[in-house]
Formats: C-alpha cells, structure tokens, sequence
C-alpha cells in the first residue's frame, strides 16, 4: 500500500529527499530507492510504450499538415527540446554526469506533437553531453533520415 501512495507522490511532484523526511509516513532513502526504481519500471513497461510512439508515416501526414494549419511552418512533425534532470552523483562516472550548470544530471530529449503530446523521449544520455552530441545521436533523428530523407520533414529544434 505504502508503494503505491508514494508513487502518487511522485505522479504530484513531491521528490525523493522530501518523502524521507515526511512526518506522516516515512521511508527510508533505501526503501524508496527500490520503490522508486519498482514505480519507473512498470510506467515504462506499461505507460510509456503505449502513449509515447511516434507517428507513423500516415500519422506523420496530418502532423505536418497540423503543424502547418497552426504555425504555418511547412514540413514538421513534432518539436523537440532537452531538459537536465537532476540525479544524485553516480559511483562510476561521475564527470560523465557533470552538467555545465554544476549538477549531475541526465540530458534528456523530449519530442513533442502539434498538440503538445510527448511522441519521443531519449534518457539515455549523461548530463555531460552537449545538446548537440544528443541530438546527433539520436535513433530518432536516423529513423527520421531514414524514413524521411535530410530534406522532407523537419523536427523544430530549440
């Protein structure tokens, strides 16, 4: 029980510090550690592959036609930024993580729908990384090379 009320914790944006130090249930670090771990397993097993895909060739058709009724930009299928999430400092690899604003993080690339709907998320990158090694790395970006060609459909890149 005690899981599934810290999941909705975290679902409302409390963060792991805060939950040990609650004074109406508490948990220990290692305790929530596991939960936590447990929580974000299940949601991408489950939540992730079934809302964040991106489009297909067809859906890609009426993304840009959307794109282009809304913004009158030609061509582009989703928007796509990168975001810092803060993490305590890994064992190995620190530097790795070291992010230009002085905290570990992973660098985080998020691609977003003209309707704002998440279609593409990468965490696989350390905070360390430039925006521009994610991006170049990107098995979205070469999906959409592959699919798209260099010059037929674009991502607005900020």
């Amino acid at each position: 029980m005690l899981q599934i009320h810290w999941s909705f914790q975290i679902l409302k944006g409390s963060y792991q510090k805060g939950i040990g130090r609650d004074y109406q249930v508490t948990m220990a670090q290692s305790t929530f550690s596991e939960v936590l771990s447990e929580f974000l397993n299940a949601v991408e097993n489950s939540i992730c592959q079934q809302w964040i895909t991106y489009p297909t060739r067809d859906e890609s058709k009426i993304y840009a036609q959307a794109f282009y009724s809304k913004f009158g930009i030609p061509g582009v299928l989703g928007c796509t930024d990168g975001t810092h999430i803060v993490i305590i400092s890994p064992k190995e690899g620190k530097h790795l993580y070291y992010n230009r604003k002085g905290r570990f993080s992973l660098n985080v690339t998020l691609i977003c729908d003209h309707e704002m709907r998440i279609r593409f998320m990468d965490t696989t990158h350390p905070g360390g990384c430039n925006d521009s090694f994610v991006w170049s790395m990107s098995p979205i970006r070469k999906e959409m090379e592959r699919s798209f060609g260099r010059r037929n459909k674009h991502v607005v890149v900020r």
